[in-house]
């Protein structure tokens, strides 16, 4: 079936009712040049004026060197996935017709990644036309015999992209189209693994928790999973988690899991998978089950070790016949998450989420967007305001460090326009975090006029 012409011809224009926004972008990053000691390199005359008129700043034009860059050079140094990268890493991501705006969107943080947009329909040639300038392919998804909807067909797509990229690449970034990555926190993760191991790597579960008598929760802090070989796991609450987490040495296991794990009624007997669902724990809600599954929109690092596990056909064989009615899915994370545990497999957490039981690095948390750009616009203040939040302190730059995901939730806003604006903001804001920070580490920051009278340290 083709996809309807409105929501991608109609975009562009949609954009024009949003001038006011894009300038007040252009005032905040104008703001932002005093932090940096002066104006920001690159920084034309007369800015504000041009970002409201070339509404194709908003998009990445195609760099010399085949990847996105920003094309009217406003903001400050875009962070840049190293050139030895650039092959490694792919992105894999479910497309419907009323999605296509956020292809030009997701560029953002994309920048020329290759990506694999997988859809049931076949879009217009200039939408594959233009892709093709930005490293993206179009994957074409018969869903015919898929059960389950878009759940079933959300679930078959990072092994239609891996199919698609052969063995070019050796991790993929597995999200929604409104899920935000940040790259360099991507490449602190993944350049510690090896990815022809089976690796599963999220921090971010739905999981019914010990001490809550409710439905599912996200993120489940003390959901299992490993920590990567190697890692420090003192400053670990075993207490609170439940359960001793083991290395993931070469990679992490349901087996080592349900070894090192009392609540042994997640697992199956044989300790070869997790259980799809297993028995609520809380004497307040006894009649209950639960469940375990990666949260999909947090966003999901897949190696292509594991990934050489996960074909279309084996997709294909574990949903039709591993879930025999449709009360046992409640998302495409369902069916992905069990059908890659059925191997064995298991996820590994990167690490800090483990420590730090309040913040996970895959998207915080449900509706925490302004929580994340509360942490990089405390990072970029001198003074202390008020409130909410003090000065960026040890935790709070740790947990910028650490950051990998956001979940945009584009339905939940009143327009989708409003929502794309948000990524290409959160993706600014974490430019102009990291160059902050690379000058803090080099050069440091302009020093303080001494009439700054209210000026804070962080503790």
């Amino acid at each position: 079936m083709k996809s309807p012409k409105s929501p991608y011809r109609q975009h562009k224009q949609q954009w024009s009712r949003h001038a006011p926004l894009v300038g007040i972008t252009v005032l905040v990053t104008l703001a932002a040049s005093n932090l940096l000691g002066g104006q920001l390199p690159g920084i034309p005359q007369g800015a504000a004026a041009q970002r409201q008129e070339d509404q194709q700043g908003l998009y990445l034009s195609q760099g010399a060197d085949g990847h996105g860059q920003q094309d009217d050079g406003w903001t400050v140094p875009q962070w840049q996935l190293p050139v030895e990268w650039r092959q490694k890493v792919v992105a894999a991501i479910p497309l419907s017709s009323e999605g296509l705006p956020w292809i030009k969107a997701s560029r953002a943080w994309r920048r020329g990644i290759r990506t694999a947009f997988v859809a049931d329909f076949q879009p217009f040639q200039e939408v594959v036309q233009e892709g093709k300038r930005h490293g993206e392919d179009f994957v074409f998804l018969n869903t015919t015999g898929i059960p389950f909807d878009y759940y079933g067909k959300a679930a078959m797509v990072p092994s239609m992209a891996a199919q698609h990229f052969g063995d070019s690449y050796e991790w993929l970034l597995y999200g929604d189209d409104d899920t935000v990555w940040f790259m360099d926190s991507v490449l602190d993760i993944i350049s510690k693994l090896d990815p022809q191991q089976p690796h599963f790597i999220t921090d971010h579960f739905w999981f019914w928790r010990q001490e809550v008598d409710h439905g599912p929760v996200h993120p489940g802090f003390d959901a299992p999973r490993c920590v990567p070989c190697g890692f420090n796991k003192s400053g670990i609450d075993t207490a609170r988690l439940g359960f001793d987490p083991p290395h993931a040495c070469p990679s992490c296991s349901v087996a080592a899991l349900c070894a090192a794990d009392t609540r042994k009624d997640l697992y199956t007997q044989d300790c070869s998978s997790f259980r799809l669902r297993y028995p609520q724990r809380e004497k307040s809600v006894p009649e209950t089950e639960g469940e375990f599954t990666a949260h999909g929109g947090a966003g999901v690092i897949l190696s292509v070790g594991l990934l050489r596990m996960l074909s279309p056909s084996y997709m294909l064989d574990c949903i039709r016949t591993q879930f025999t009615e449709p009360g046992m899915v409640h998302g495409g994370d369902t069916l992905f998450s069990h059908c890659t545990f059925y191997t064995g497999v298991a996820p590994t957490d990167p690490g800090f989420f483990i420590r730090d039981l309040t913040f996970a690095t895959f998207d915080p948390g449900s509706q925490n967007v302004r929580n994340v750009m509360d942490l990089m616009y405390a990072y970029t203040k001198r003074m202390e305001p008020t409130v909410p939040i003090v000065c960026c302190d040890a935790q709070c730059e740790e947990r910028l460090r650490w950051l990998a995901t956001v979940h945009l939730r584009g339905l939940h806003f009143k327009e989708p326009e409003a929502a794309m604006m948000y990524m290409r903001q959160l993706v600014e804001l974490r430019d102009l975090y990291l160059s902050m920070r690379g000058r803090a580490t080099g050069s440091g920051h302009s020093p303080v006029p001494p009439s700054w009278d209210n000026y804070k340290v962080c503790a």
